[in-house]
């Protein structure tokens, strides 16, 4: 248990470190580890709000918004989630995000607009 609580905190520390680097696909590679090895709330959560910005950057707006109201549910008080949460209320960001996207992408994601 203790090895895979350590595996799941370098996934996680990783993946920051690609978030900050902008290599998204090992950002959503990283955090789905840590989703999968299902250890503490707080790497839960860390890793949700990451991938979110790894999908917000590839302009899959409805998973961004899913992983940071996901997040949100298991730590109501994360400024950075809510913060990212909050922004969906706001057409505006979601055509941002959207632009990012796709052709296929955006059509499947328009019709939630």
């Amino acid at each position: 248990e203790m090895e895979k609580d350590i595996l799941a905190a370098a996934y996680c520390n990783r993946a920051a470190g690609w978030l900050n680097c902008g290599e998204w696909d090992q950002v959503l590679s990283d955090c789905d580890e840590v989703l999968r090895l299902g250890r503490s709330n707080s790497l839960t959560v860390k890793a949700l709000y990451r991938r979110g910005k790894a999908h917000e950057a590839f302009g899959d707006a409805d998973n961004a918004r899913r992983d940071f109201e996901n997040a949100l549910l298991l730590e109501p008080n994360n400024r950075l989630a809510l913060e990212a949460f909050e922004n969906y209320k706001s057409v505006l960001h979601r055509l941002v995000v959207l632009s990012r996207a796709s052709p296929e992408l955006r059509s499947r994601q328009r019709k939630g607009l």
